[in-house]
């Protein structure tokens, strides 16, 4: 569900946008749900959650480094994504850096893992630099659909 104050921006980013006004102009609300969804490649943000299966994932990418790490480290990395975590706690990422050590191939897996790329909406929406090394923190997550996208007319 969107704020007033999110409907706004969005509304304003698409009534600036020569494509998205015509959109909203004729109603066509599944293309305005598209526009808004356009994928942002090169713009970063931190996942809202990464479940236990993403950082399983992630895992597997540097499995042959999980073995150089200490029985504790192990263990630690292992607990700590046995559960869901929530990378925008920067405990998460400092974490990883303590418990992977110079496994720099487990490392970067799961670092990248804490990230993902976003859509317009998504973008328009969130605060920060939205680089890797910055990822932006989302005020909103998720698609528009024709319903939802009508809101912004």
């Amino acid at each position: 569900m969107l704020t007033s104050a999110q409907v706004t921006i969005l509304r304003n980013a698409a009534l600036a946008d020569p494509v998205a006004v015509n959109y909203i102009n004729n109603a066509q609300d599944q293309l305005l749900a598209d526009w808004l969804n356009t994928p942002q490649p090169a713009f970063m943000a931190w996942r809202s959650t990464l479940t236990t299966d993403q950082a399983r994932s992630a895992i597997m990418i540097g499995i042959s480094q999980l073995d150089n790490l200490t029985v504790g480290k192990r263990d630690s990395l292992l607990w700590v994504f046995s559960v869901t975590t929530h990378p925008v706690d920067m405990t998460v990422t400092t974490a990883i850096d303590a418990l992977c050590g110079t496994q720099n191939t487990l490392k970067g897996a799961l670092q990248d893992a804490l990230r993902r790329p976003t859509t317009l909406a998504e973008k328009l929406l969130s605060s920060g630099t939205g680089t890797y090394a910055s990822p932006a923190v989302m005020t909103y997550e998720g698609l528009f659909n024709a319903a939802s996208a009508s809101s912004l007319r």
